[in-house]
């Protein structure tokens, strides 16, 4: 057989380290091992005196108008999946995971394990859209189109790529079976940049494991068209476009006032509409995402003061009740009582994360809306604090929000 590109230097073991950051992408906790059988153990089902040799199989990886076909054994996960993987990968298996990784360079891990069906899709989505956006403090997260992949039969694809590594976050929600499936590739940092024929090799494996593990009832459901074939991968791992309802083209540009340092000044702003209901004011420059139809998202790349700053807007989960989710933000962060807002009394409650020296490095609003929904505004930045001039914008921006009248 032929030996895929990604695969032609020596395999070498599973480091500790590893398998370490392979658990935590999944976001499980991993139970006690259990004791390995006793192969001379009759009773266990093991022949000391034969041993049985795992069948070899083949694993196609298709990369654009590239086809290898690699040597491969079955592993079976703790649920109901089989995957495909190349020899000479570790495996390894805990209650509810399986991980498969490859020591080699550049580095691969995946971890596929299963969790219980969420009652809201759309805040699942957006709990990990945030979890990625925090843990990378560097770049936004990237949303992938899943029209792009019908053979992986996921319901959303999110990445991103900072100077702790590359990950890739698939997640399907499984009624017939009672789950929702998640993936977790792992590679390093810079590799896009580093080697780009790599890291496509890279990522066009993984799917073609997590394609191999697919049920026959589902591989129906999910057929390649020829015409998607022939997209580039790099095209299709670009992310989705905009589409959202104000973008900073279309919005007039207004000058938002605020106080510094006792003098009036004013910062140019664009107004976003949310949930077709709320109208609210960013400073110049934001762009802004839709995750699911239950939050935004907002970044700035073009001034340089607010680009450290991200800004995520969604609604709290249905199932939450509102004193709960505040006493959860009690608990984790301070409380703001302080004069400056006076200028958000629209909100209900602020929160703050704060240095040693009372510098805010996250801000988070709480508003119960009229309509009995709970708005959950979170401002993040990946540096030490947000600079008090920025802050002072920001919260002027902030206090603009609006609920719109509906039409009846």
């Amino acid at each position: 057989m032929r030996i895929h590109p990604f695969l032609r230097r020596s395999l070498r073991t599973l480091s500790g380290f590893g398998l370490f950051a392979a658990i935590l992408l999944s976001g499980c906790q991993a139970p006690e091992a259990s004791p390995a059988p006793n192969k001379d153990d009759v009773s266990q089902g093991n022949d000391a005196s034969e041993e049985q040799q795992p069948e070899e199989q083949a694993l196609t990886v298709v990369n654009g108008d590239k086809t290898d076909i690699l040597s491969a054994r079955a592993a079976t996960a703790p649920f109901d999946k089989t995957y495909l993987v190349p020899e000479g990968f570790e495996v390894v298996e805990t209650a509810n995971m399986l991980t498969f990784v490859s020591d080699q360079d550049p580095s691969f891990q995946v971890s596929v394990s299963t969790e219980p069906l969420p009652s809201d899709k759309d805040w699942t989505l957006r709990h990990d859209y945030t979890t990625l956006a925090l843990r990378s403090n560097e770049s936004e997260p990237v949303e992938i189109d899943t029209h792009w992949f019908p053979e992986l039969g996921f319901d959303y694809y999110l990445t991103v790529d900072d100077s702790h590594g590359i990950v890739h976050r698939l997640v399907r929600f499984d009624e017939k079976r009672d789950h929702m499936y998640v993936a977790a590739l792992s590679l390093p940092a810079d590799l896009r940049e580093q080697d780009s024929e790599a890291y496509e090799e890279a990522v066009s494996l993984f799917h073609a494991i997590l394609v191999s593990a697919n049920h026959e009832s589902d591989k129906g459901e999910h057929s390649i068209d020829e015409d998607l074939a022939t997209v580039p991968l790099a095209q299709k791992l670009s992310g989705k476009p905009s589409a959202e309802a104000n973008t900073p083209e279309e919005s007039p540009v207004a000058e938002v006032p605020f106080f510094y340092d006792g003098e009036a000044h004013s910062v140019l702003a664009h107004t976003f509409v949310l949930f077709d209901t709320l109208e609210i004011q960013l400073p110049e420059g934001y762009q802004m995402r839709r995750l699911g139809d239950q939050s935004y998202s907002f970044w700035n790349e073009q001034n340089q003061l607010f680009a450290p700053i991200s800004i995520i807007i969604g609604l709290a989960h249905p199932d939450v009740p509102a004193d709960m989710h505040i006493n959860a933000l009690r608990s984790a962060r301070t409380e703001i009582k302080w004069p400056l807002t006076d200028a958000l009394d629209w909100y209900d409650y602020a929160f703050a994360d704060a240095n040693s020296e009372d510098e805010f490095s996250s801000i988070t609003l709480i508003k119960e809306l009229a309509d009995g929904r709970i708005l959950d505004l979170s401002v993040h930045t990946s540096e030490q604090a947000i600079d008090s001039l920025v802050l002072e914008q920001l919260l002027a921006c902030l206090a603009t929000a609006t609920e719109k009248q509906t039409v009846k």
